[in-house]
């Protein structure tokens, strides 16, 4: 049942709704930079479910805590894997820290 809601939500919505349950983040700021990458096969090809391929992140979790920065873009690649496997194309982590450190 929650994958098929999900499924009716767009990718945006999907991204957001997948980093807060597991995240639990402080800040999340989702950026759809698709329209800057018009000209890509995914894009003119129509490959992409819904046409949106690019996006940029920056999260700030206390779920990053002891884990370096490879770690934290993998644990985020991995909790997004279902969208790449639908089309998402490329994912710009800005920013990935735990609170304290974005405090600093």
């Amino acid at each position: 049942m929650l994958k098929r809601a999900l499924n009716m939500l767009s990718r945006h919505e999907r991204i957001q709704q997948v980093l807060e349950s597991a995240l639990k983040p402080k800040v999340l700021t989702i950026r759809n930079d698709s329209n800057k990458h018009s000209h890509h096969k995914n894009m003119t090809e129509g490959l992409a479910q819904d046409g949106f391929t690019h996006f940029c992140l920056d999260v700030v979790s206390d779920e990053f805590t002891g884990m370096n920065r490879p770690a934290r873009h993998r644990l985020i690649y991995k909790l997004l894997q279902p969208e790449f496997d639908t089309g998402l194309h490329a994912l710009q982590i800005r920013t990935a820290k735990t609170v304290a450190e974005a405090e600093q």
